[in-house]
């Protein structure tokens, strides 16, 4: 799978956490994982890729 650039989708989700679909949909966002398990398992998807997106001005070191 190719890589894609998902800077300008998850703009908009800055601190918070997303639930991912296959094709990186966002599914669900919230303020806690647990909110984002939750509303992603009423919409049937039982174990989706997630992840918080940090703050887009803040520097990070991996």
């Amino acid at each position: 799978m190719p890589v894609q650039d998902l800077t300008e989708i998850f703009k908009k989700y800055e601190n918070k956490w997303v639930a991912l679909d296959d094709n990186y949909g966002v599914i669900a966002e919230a303020a806690s994982l647990e909110e984002v398990l939750k509303i992603s398992r009423q919409k049937g998807l039982d174990d989706p890729t997630t992840a918080f997106i940090p703050n887009f001005q803040t520097e990070y070191v991996l």
